[in-house]
């Protein structure tokens, strides 16, 4: 059974969501939990408890925006066995970073958190002016590489069917 399912899988060191180990920070009166696989690569934590007062003096400019790092948490997982019928395996990365980002909007409810959220992130990597020293554009750029690769193998029928 074992041996059929790597074959079948192809990967090594999947999550085991048999065990799983709990991350809490502490931001002011609030608690913010999650669980991640016992298994993970590696992880760490930077602040477990933070007092809102003190974001100022505790953040730094990480890539695009100002940000406290609380923590992060990696896994990596390897192909283990090639799939010559479907060699879509590949080594890959699950990263999951915990930040904590000041906004000058009163947001009361999740609906607007979220919403500010998803903004900040689509106006962020979705910028039609890609930035070369920092992410931002990033899908704009992919998206851009895409649609050139499209053309050189299929022409520029695709640009017809777009609108």
């Amino acid at each position: 059974m074992g041996l059929f399912k790597n074959i079948k899988d192809g990967f090594r060191g999947k999550p085991d969501f048999s065990s799983l180990h709990g991350k809490t920070y502490q931001i002011d009166d609030h608690l913010l939990t999650f669980s991640v696989p016992h298994n993970v690569t590696s992880s760490s934590d930077y602040h477990k408890t933070i007092k809102l007062d003190d974001f100022d003096c505790l953040s730094n400019i990480d890539h695009h925006e100002v940000a406290l790092k609380m923590g992060y948490v990696e896994y990596y997982f390897n192909t283990k066995i090639v799939n010559p019928l479907l060699p879509i395996n590949s080594p890959g990365k699950v990263f999951l970073r915990v930040k904590l980002k000041k906004s000058n909007l009163c947001l009361d409810y999740t609906e607007s958190l979220s919403c500010f959220l998803e903004k900040n992130y689509f106006e962020y990597f979705h910028d039609p002016i890609v930035s070369d020293d920092s992410m931002r554009g990033m899908h704009t750029k992919l998206m851009n590489k895409a649609h050139d690769f499209a053309n050189r193998c299929w022409g520029v029928i695709l640009s017809h069917l777009r609108k």
